[in-house]
């Protein structure tokens, strides 16, 4: 793989990394907490929200990774953050970091098996004729 692929390949996995992650900390994003509580719970209700037994709704967040965890005192609790983002956001800063580091690997792994003393290099592809 060439270098430029590589730096191209690292930067979209970053790119790709910055959008999930802005993704996840949009998720929930109302200017009535509880009222994106209330709605991934039950559904969407104009007036739901208000009711007294959503009074007392706790919301923890965390930056990395994005998580936007609404509690109700009862012990409900739900997410607002989709399933998929945390995979997705490590498997492109993974991307992320495995695309350099490739070439590294796969030369560290080659010096070793050339100097194993059972290694037997291989036949060369070339073929010979005789005349």
């Amino acid at each position: 793989m060439a270098k430029a692929a590589r730096v191209t390949g690292v930067v979209l996995c970053l790119l790709v990394a910055g959008v999930v992650w802005l993704l996840g900390m949009m998720s929930g994003f109302e200017t009535r907490p509880t009222r994106a509580c209330v709605t991934e719970l039950e559904g969407w209700d104009p007036v739901e929200y208000r009711a007294p037994e959503h009074k007392d709704i706790r919301i923890e967040e965390s930056l990395f990774p994005p998580s936007h965890v609404c509690r109700w005192p009862d012990g409900r609790s739900v997410d607002l953050v989709p399933w998929w983002n945390a995979p997705l956001l490590f498997g492109a800063l993974g991307g992320a970091v495995a695309l350099p580091a490739y070439p590294l690997v796969r030369r560290a792994v080659a010096r070793r098996r050339a100097g194993r003393p059972d290694h037997v290099a291989p036949a060369s592809r070339a073929v010979r004729t005789e005349r």
